[in-house]
């Protein structure tokens, strides 16, 4: 796998045609071998660009996007919101009026 430095533009770790693009952040060698990795997925629909926070998060917060790659630390609200918490009757069929399920 290629590793270019470009002066200009930055470190570009490009794939082959077996293998994609990876980093590999090792740990101190007094602690072992063991590593944090990046990976591209192995197919790519369009570009993909992250930029990453300029600080740290707090204790509870989550990495959220903006949706046009800016990356930045969101507090969570408390509650699985989205999940079903409450079922009223004895099927959950969309087609069985009397019965309803409540989201939050």
């Amino acid at each position: 796998m290629p590793a270019i430095i470009d002066g200009t533009n930055g470190l570009f770790l490009e794939g082959t045609n077996s293998t994609v693009g990876q980093v590999k952040l090792y740990e101190d060698t007094d602690n072992g071998t063991n590593y944090v990795e990046l990976k591209a997925p192995t197919s790519i629909a369009s570009n993909v660009s992250l930029t990453l926070p300029d600080a740290d998060g707090t204790t509870g917060q989550a990495l959220t996007t903006n949706g046009s790659g800016t990356l930045s630390f969101t507090s969570i609200v408390g509650g699985a919101q989205g999940f079903v918490t409450q079922l009223n009757g004895g099927n959950v069929a969309p087609t069985q009026n009397a019965d309803s399920a409540a989201l939050i």
